[in-house]
């Protein structure tokens, strides 16, 4: 049981590594994005896309690193003001209570979003023209 909590513990190791690479990805997308918008080179158009999937999986990826480690964000106002023992036995009933809602939210969001990928009902942002003389859309000329 040793070897394979020890396995746990490595692969978790690797996804928050793994969260903070990304996280670094998004901080110098972001960097060039401003800086290339400011000095007049256009920006990056579909970093912002990009940056909001990356929040997200740093989400999922270090999330159980954190929690492994005891770390995560939880309010403890109730745990505080009752007894230790109580609060202990209050925290080992509603972890499992919380499993299955947890679950079901999962998969109806994945299921959701395998719909609309069926439908190809996602919206795509078109990046605006370019504001040198005739290369606006024709709608935009009058």
């Amino acid at each position: 049981m040793d070897r394979v909590s020890r396995s746990f513990g490595r692969l978790l190791d690797f996804l928050m590594l793994l969260a903070c690479a990304l996280l670094l990805t998004m901080t110098l997308l972001i960097g060039a994005d401003v800086g290339l918008r400011n000095v007049g080179l256009g920006g990056i158009a579909w970093s912002n896309e990009v940056c909001e999937y990356i929040l997200y999986l740093v989400t999922l990826l270090s999330a159980p690193w954190l929690l492994r480690r005891g770390q995560h964000i939880r309010v403890d106002i109730l745990l505080r003001t009752v007894p230790p023992l109580l609060g202990w036995m209050l925290e080992w009933v509603g972890d499992p209570d919380l499993g299955p809602p947890i679950l079901s939210g999962n998969y109806f969001s994945f299921e959701r979003l395998r719909i609309q990928r069926s439908r190809a009902s996602q919206v795509r942002r078109q990046p605006p023209p370019s504001r040198k003389a005739g290369i606006w859309p024709r709608s935009a000329r009058r």
